[in-house]
């Protein structure tokens, strides 16, 4: 028998199978640890081991929503126990929502929802407008207070503008750093701010960018309040299978709104072309990339990537050329240090008016204002960015993107497409220049990874573009 309430999920009598099942599958090795200046050596540090279920009084316990992440993955496991769910389920009228023009794919993921559950938006499918339907609906069903975290504020700030056309204003309450307006009915929050709040008045948990959720400030948060609902909405749910059990056992099944193929068709996303650069590289580059093989991964960003004149002049000729022809660029780096490097070659140029250049350094009201001026602008237009523009930033207008960084992460390198698809007046197509860097073995490997993410967007259009 498996007895499932809000907060936990327990298998009593369990047999030797029932034990192997659950050690195979929710016990993982995490070797994130294992890698000293970007090299990996499991000799660096032990690796460490998560369980996510514990023996006590002949009983297997987990935290309650696993059990969707089983009925969704491992439905076979569960045809051999009785199960006693008492959780509470939601029953939601959708007479409350009307005013919220909901397109119908977006309706109908609301009504697939009855539970916790993590919502796979792509970015451009109207996850803030979703959510906030969501809230209205919940506060209907529940009376309840709601707790809406998101990683950092400029998306916190973005949701309450828009959050202020369907809730009295008196509604809205923001913790961050340097806001401390607290315990309102539809509470936002930043993770490291929830605290300031009275967390036992909140029943109802939405958290953005919920593949952000396995960092130790929310799991712990997840593991010592019990919420009766909670719902992640993220246009990429999970980095890995730890991460994924991380937040599965706390948010439950997954449920997904529409796919990038019929976004784009139905003209709620703008059509990707993928272009990869492929250099052409002297002799003497190459044979000093060989020289890097066996070297850390941070040292082969720095002189390969960072410091790559080759590339650097690359990126600079695209941007000029997209940006005289009436586009907006945005440029994407991982280090700081390769910003100014860009800055450097960009202000030898006659462009340098209409370039802006932003990092984590500017305050929000900076960025903010940049990205106004952006909108307001006609012509083109190059900003130069670091990861802070990676998810949350929502700039239509953009229409061709240029990935410098050479970063792998498949969820990363869709959400960092995703700033260019939303649609925009006069906008008919979106470019993302990437790089073939082909000339290591290490750097080769990480291009594939990304190319095969592009291709999960069925309508790509994907070229290599040798230079």
């Amino acid at each position: 028998m498996i007895y499932i309430n809000n907060k936990w999920g327990v298998v009593k009598d369990y047999s030797q199978q029932d034990l192997n099942f659950f050690k195979t599958n929710f016990t993982i090795e995490d070797f994130s640890k294992c890698y000293m200046n970007g090299k990996f050596n499991k000799d660096y540090v032990t690796y460490k081991k998560f369980f996510f279920v514990k023996e006590e009084e002949k009983s297997i316990i987990f935290f309650a929503q696993l059990i969707d992440y089983i009925e969704q993955n491992f439905p076979e496991f569960l045809t051999r126990h009785t199960i006693k769910d008492t959780r509470k389920k939601l029953n939601f009228s959708f007479e409350t929502i009307k005013d919220f023009n909901l397109r119908d794919y977006q309706l109908d993921c609301l009504k697939k929802i009855n539970s916790s559950c993590i919502i796979e938006a792509p970015t451009g499918a109207g996850k803030t407008h979703i959510s906030l339907a969501l809230i209205k609906l919940l506060l209907e069903e529940t009376k309840g207070k709601i707790l809406y975290i998101a990683p950092n504020v400029d998306i916190l700030k973005k949701t309450i503008e828009t959050a202020k056309q369907f809730f009295p204003e008196e509604m809205l309450g923001l913790t961050c750093t340097n806001n401390n307006i607290c315990d309102k009915p539809i509470q936002f929050s930043t993770p490291q701010s929830a605290g300031k709040n009275d967390i036992e008045e909140y029943k109802i948990l939405i958290y953005d960018e919920v593949h952000t959720a396995s960092s130790p400030t929310i799991q712990q948060l997840l593991k010592s309040h019990t919420f009766d609902f909670l719902f992640g909405f993220s246009a990429t749910p999970f980095v890995n299978q730890l991460n994924k059990i991380q937040i599965s056992q706390f948010f439950g099944k997954k449920i997904v709104i529409e796919n990038y193929k019929n976004l784009i068709e139905n003209n709620f996303l703008t059509k990707p072309t993928f272009i990869f650069l492929k250099v052409d590289y002297p002799l003497q580059f190459k044979d000093k990339a060989r020289y890097y093989k066996d070297l850390p991964y941070l040292t082969i960003e720095q002189n390969l990537i960072v410091e790559n004149e080759y590339r650097n002049k690359k990126i600079v000729e695209v941007a000029l050329k997209e940006a005289e022809s009436g586009n907006k660029v945005l440029i994407l780096v991982k280090l700081l240090r390769h910003k100014e490097i860009l800055k450097e070659l960009f202000e030898k140029t006659s462009f340098v008016e209409k370039i802006y250049y932003l990092d984590g350094n500017e305050k929000g009201e900076k960025r903010s204002k940049v990205i106004k001026e952006i909108e307001s602008n006609k012509e083109g237009t190059i900003i130069i960015t670091s990861q802070i523009f990676k998810q949350g930033v929502d700039i239509p207008s953009l229409n061709v993107l240029i990935l410098a960084d050479g970063m792998s992460a498949e969820y990363l390198a869709l959400q960092k497409a995703g700033r260019v698809l939303r649609i925009a007046e006069n906008k008919k197509d979106a470019k993302i220049y990437d790089f073939w860097d082909n000339f290591l073995p290490l750097l080769y490997n990480r291009t594939k990874k990304r190319e095969k993410s592009y291709k999960k967007i069925a309508n790509a259009e994907i070229k290599i573009m040798e230079i």
